[in-house]
Protein backbone atom coordinates (compact mmCIF):
# COMPACT_ATOMS: atom_id res chain seq x y z
CA UNK A 1 0.00 0.00 0.00
CA UNK A 2 0.98 3.77 -0.76
CA UNK A 3 2.48 5.67 2.22
CA UNK A 4 0.68 7.98 3.93
CA UNK A 5 3.13 10.94 2.10
CA UNK A 6 2.60 9.46 -1.34
CA UNK A 7 -0.87 9.47 -0.86
CA UNK A 8 -1.26 13.01 0.29
CA UNK A 9 1.18 13.60 -2.77
CA UNK A 10 -1.32 12.00 -4.90
CA UNK A 11 -4.24 14.19 -3.37
CA UNK A 12 -2.61 17.67 -3.32
CA UNK A 13 -1.80 16.69 -7.54
CA UNK A 14 -4.88 15.75 -7.60
CA UNK A 15 -6.84 19.05 -6.72
CA UNK A 16 -3.75 20.76 -8.61
CA UNK A 17 -4.84 18.64 -11.77
CA UNK A 18 -8.40 19.86 -11.38
CA UNK A 19 -7.28 23.43 -11.49
CA UNK A 20 -5.20 23.18 -14.01
CA UNK A 21 -5.08 19.85 -16.27
CA UNK A 22 -2.64 21.38 -18.85
CA UNK A 23 0.11 22.29 -15.72
CA UNK A 24 -0.49 19.60 -13.69
CA UNK A 25 -1.13 16.13 -15.33
CA UNK A 26 2.28 15.33 -16.27
CA UNK A 27 3.40 15.74 -12.44
CA UNK A 28 0.12 13.59 -11.48
CA UNK A 29 0.76 10.89 -14.13
CA UNK A 30 4.41 10.73 -13.08
CA UNK A 31 3.21 10.24 -9.81
CA UNK A 32 0.62 7.23 -10.40
CA UNK A 33 3.17 5.42 -11.92
CA UNK A 34 5.94 5.77 -8.95
CA UNK A 35 3.41 4.65 -6.80
CA UNK A 36 2.81 1.36 -8.90
CA UNK A 37 -0.19 2.79 -10.70
CA UNK A 38 1.27 3.19 -14.32
CA UNK A 39 -2.20 2.04 -16.15
CA UNK A 40 -3.78 4.84 -14.26
CA UNK A 41 -0.61 7.06 -15.61
CA UNK A 42 -0.70 5.67 -18.90
CA UNK A 43 -4.55 6.33 -19.23
CA UNK A 44 -4.08 10.02 -17.74
CA UNK A 45 -1.14 10.82 -20.26
CA UNK A 46 -3.12 9.69 -23.25
CA UNK A 47 -7.02 11.44 -22.46
CA UNK A 48 -3.94 14.71 -21.78
CA UNK A 49 -1.84 14.20 -24.61
CA UNK A 50 -5.43 14.48 -26.83
CA UNK A 51 -5.64 18.06 -25.42
CA UNK A 52 -2.21 19.32 -25.03
CA UNK A 53 -0.30 17.31 -28.27
CA UNK A 54 2.55 19.10 -27.39
CA UNK A 55 3.15 18.45 -23.84
CA UNK A 56 7.07 17.16 -24.21
CA UNK A 57 7.25 15.59 -20.32
CA UNK A 58 3.49 14.11 -21.26
CA UNK A 59 4.87 12.02 -23.91
CA UNK A 60 8.05 10.92 -22.03
CA UNK A 61 5.96 10.06 -19.06
CA UNK A 62 3.56 8.15 -21.39
CA UNK A 63 6.48 6.13 -22.67
CA UNK A 64 7.65 5.13 -19.23
CA UNK A 65 4.22 3.98 -18.20
CA UNK A 66 3.68 1.80 -21.35
CA UNK A 67 7.18 0.24 -20.48
CA UNK A 68 6.27 -0.23 -17.20
CA UNK A 69 3.51 -1.92 -18.70
CA UNK A 70 4.95 -4.31 -21.24
CA UNK A 71 3.76 -2.27 -24.30
CA UNK A 72 7.43 -1.47 -26.18
CA UNK A 73 5.79 -0.60 -29.50
CA UNK A 74 3.30 2.07 -27.58
CA UNK A 75 6.50 3.22 -25.42
CA UNK A 76 8.25 3.67 -28.79
CA UNK A 77 5.83 5.53 -30.08
CA UNK A 78 5.49 8.22 -27.13
CA UNK A 79 9.64 8.30 -26.94
CA UNK A 80 9.79 8.75 -30.72
CA UNK A 81 6.64 11.84 -30.10
CA UNK A 82 8.80 13.30 -27.59
CA UNK A 83 12.30 13.31 -29.57
CA UNK A 84 10.20 14.87 -32.67
CA UNK A 85 9.12 17.65 -29.93
CA UNK A 86 12.59 17.99 -28.40
CA UNK A 87 15.52 16.43 -30.49
CA UNK A 88 17.56 16.78 -27.17
CA UNK A 89 15.34 14.88 -25.19
CA UNK A 90 18.19 12.55 -23.34
CA UNK A 91 15.88 10.40 -21.52
CA UNK A 92 13.59 9.96 -24.92
CA UNK A 93 16.61 9.21 -26.91
CA UNK A 94 18.03 6.87 -24.24
CA UNK A 95 14.46 4.62 -23.91
CA UNK A 96 14.86 4.97 -27.83
CA UNK A 97 18.10 3.00 -27.65
CA UNK A 98 16.65 0.75 -24.64
CA UNK A 99 13.93 -0.38 -26.55
CA UNK A 100 15.86 -1.11 -30.19
CA UNK A 101 18.38 -3.24 -28.20
CA UNK A 102 16.24 -4.76 -26.64
CA UNK A 103 13.93 -5.66 -29.36
CA UNK A 104 17.43 -6.57 -31.72
CA UNK A 105 16.72 -3.86 -33.63
CA UNK A 106 20.21 -3.35 -35.04
CA UNK A 107 19.67 0.03 -37.35
CA UNK A 108 17.44 1.35 -34.68
CA UNK A 109 20.92 0.97 -32.51
CA UNK A 110 22.86 2.57 -34.43
CA UNK A 111 20.37 5.87 -35.24
CA UNK A 112 19.45 6.16 -31.36
CA UNK A 113 23.60 5.90 -30.67
CA UNK A 114 24.16 8.50 -32.89
CA UNK A 115 20.96 10.66 -31.64
CA UNK A 116 21.81 10.76 -28.23
CA UNK A 117 26.05 11.46 -28.78
CA UNK A 118 24.60 14.52 -31.25
CA UNK A 119 22.49 15.19 -28.47
CA UNK A 120 24.70 14.64 -25.43
CA UNK A 121 28.40 14.41 -26.77
CA UNK A 122 29.29 13.46 -22.87
CA UNK A 123 27.08 10.36 -23.33
CA UNK A 124 29.91 9.01 -26.11
CA UNK A 125 32.63 9.50 -23.73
Amino acid sequence: PPRMADSARLDELRRQFEENPRRYFAPLASALRRAGDAGAAATLARTQLAAYPGHLTGHVILGQALLDLGDADGARGAFERAAELDGGNVVALQQLLTIARATGDEQGVAHWTARLVEADPELAA
